[in-house]
């Protein structure tokens, strides 16, 4: 998935948009994601109980930069960011013009890397993490660890990003009434030989009929807990009609073109953001070697210890640091 247009481009489009600048323009230009998950039976006879055997992969580049990249397979996720690019596209984006208290992104980086020299011996999974090298994260540790820490999955609080086998069905089947009872067809013709489809849909009124659909759902779909009466679900700012080009090839879907223009009043002009779909292709999930164990608590143990450093750092011209709580840890 990536716009197709340049910095340029996009920037026309979404310059009088609310709080848009040339810096957000630059750093979605060139930005594409891509994602890509393998079973070992037909996704038709895929259930939820298949979820942990399935091969993961999913990755950011930018400008032929990768950004983020990780893989999952056999219950563990192999995971490598390149802070240095990423904290310098956060900032070419910022509304200060590219400035920040962090200064330039080089300089954020190198320091934080300091500081991480100074973490025991024991954490090399963190120290490589931050130098951009791949990392393995156990899949179980990891949730057993987010479920301690109050962050994961318990009985009673369902994931509503990753539901169960019954709530997806429910939600399927509510989406393809909605497009179903809802979507207008128009034939575009062949372009260097796959069919193009035009699908218009009214966006409220499906939006509408998808939130009828999916009300037995409300509870788990919503993962920032009850929200109050007449918040959050206003649809006014939903265009009146919905339209995506369709690409399909000897009956096959190979990807969707939508203009993300459509999704702002303020915009002038198109903004074709591109899907391309390729199926039963997937490239293998290869185990990257020589990649580092990555603990959770070590994680939490780093920022604990670089935040009681910096406490350390400003205390210093100025007398001993007030306690942190942190130091019997």
């Amino acid at each position: 998935m990536s716009f197709d247009a340049n910095a340029e481009k996009i920037y026309d489009v979404l310059k009088d948009t609310d709080d848009f600048d040339r810096g957000d323009a630059d750093m979605l230009a060139g930005l594409k994601y891509s994602f890509s998950a393998a079973y070992d039976k037909p996704l038709k006879d895929v259930t939820d109980k298949d979820d942990k055997s399935a091969k993961i992969a999913y990755k950011v580049v930018r400008g032929g930069k990768q950004l983020v990249e990780v893989r999952s397979t056999d219950g563990k996720s192999y995971v490598r960011t390149d802070l240095k690019e990423v904290v310098s596209l956060v900032q070419k984006s910022g509304k200060d013009g590219g400035g920040s208290e962090l200064g330039a992104p080089g300089a954020a980086i190198d320091e934080m890397m300091k500081k991480a020299d100074r973490l025991p011996a024991d954490m090399g999974g963190v120290k490589s993490a931050l130098k951009g090298e791949w990392v393995v994260l156990d899949n179980a540790v990891a949730e057993e660890f987010a479920k301690s820490q109050g962050t994961g999955d318990t009985d009673d609080t369902p994931n509503p990003f990753s539901p169960d086998g019954k709530s997806q069905k429910r939600f399927l089947d509510a989406f393809r009434k909605a497009l179903g009872d809802n979507a207008h067809f128009k034939d575009a013709g062949k372009k260097n030989g796959v069919d193009h489809v035009l699908v218009t849909v009214p966006a409220k009124k499906v939006a509408e009929d998808l939130k009828e659909g999916l009300k037995p759902l409300k509870d788990k779909l919503n993962p920032f807990g009850k929200q109050d009466k007449g918040k959050g679900d206003s649809l006014e700012d939903l265009p009146e009609k919905l339209t995506v080009d369709v690409a399909v090839k000897n009956g096959t879907l190979t990807g969707l073109t939508v203009d993300a223009g459509q999704f702002d009043k303020k915009a002038k002009g198109e903004l074709p953001l591109a899907i391309t779909v390729k199926n039963g292709d997937a490239a293998a999930v290869e185990v990257p070697s020589g990649a580092q164990e990555l603990k959770p608590q070590d994680l939490l143990r780093a920022l604990m210890t670089m935040g009681a450093d910096r406490l350390g750092d400003e205390g210093g011209a100025h007398g001993r640091p007030e306690k942190t709580g942190f130091e019997g840890i």
